[in-house]
């Protein structure tokens, strides 16, 4: 029973939050009898964990982020479809169901079930993805620990602030977004919004997530998204 645990969380004292823990734990029930009654034996391919260790939270995120990636034999390749990615590649456990309000997403874990993630499928594909990855970055670090994602959410803690840095750097990786900005905007003597929404397309993210991470990388100058 996983609600309980989410129900210990002091962000997650509201209606939404609570709804969408039962419903994840209803579907953890629901698939692991389904497993058990057919004979199968889930396969997990889960990668050791990182614990979040003293000094700089972003640099680790962003190392973390890339070892993974290395990892996962990703090489450059933009993250398109990150349920594929966290399914059949880690063997977690995903969800997509339409939630309540403000809730992006939820992650559990459970030593009898594996890792759990429920996403919010009222959420654009370039949202979903940055959830996953973020959500990733708990499973990374800290996977014991039941986490929600909301909307508008303030990374304060560090393990926020890690999956936060760890969810973008492992989407768009620096290295690439620094090629693909050289090569869309080669000859050009400012960014415009063409090179923006082409740019988005091709790394899948969205406008914004986009140009904060331009301005993360000084690629652009800061309160670019702003302007």
């Amino acid at each position: 029973d996983m609600v309980p645990r989410f129900r210990k969380l002091s962000e997650t004292s509201d209606g939404a939050v609570d709804k969408a823990a039962r419903l994840l734990n209803d579907l953890v029930r629901a698939e692991v009898e389904l497993e058990n009654a057919l004979g199968i034996n889930r396969v997990h391919n889960y990668p050791p964990e990182r614990p979040i260790l003293p000094g700089d939270v972003r640099a680790q995120a962003e190392q973390d982020a890339q070892d993974l990636r290395d990892w996962l034999g990703l090489g450059g390749a933009p993250i398109l479809d990150i349920v594929s990615l966290l399914e059949l590649q880690l063997g977690i456990r995903v969800y997509l169901r339409p939630l309540d309000g403000k809730v992006s997403g939820l992650f559990a874990y459970d030593d009898a079930v594996g890792a759990c993630i429920l996403l919010n499928a009222n959420h654009p594909l370039e949202r979903l993805i940055q959830t996953g990855a973020h959500e990733l970055g708990h499973f990374v670090s800290a996977r014991r620990q039941p986490e929600v994602l909301t909307e508008g959410e303030k990374f304060v803690s560090r393990e926020e602030r890690y999956a936060n840095v760890f969810g973008r750097c492992f989407v768009a990786p620096a290295r690439v977004v620094r090629q693909r900005f050289a090569e869309m905007t080669a000859g050009q003597s400012h960014l415009t919004r063409r090179h923006v929404i082409l740019l988005a397309g091709a790394l899948g993210l969205s406008r914004e997530g986009l140009v904060r991470r331009l301005e993360e990388l000084a690629l652009v100058k800061p309160g670019t998204w702003d302007w």
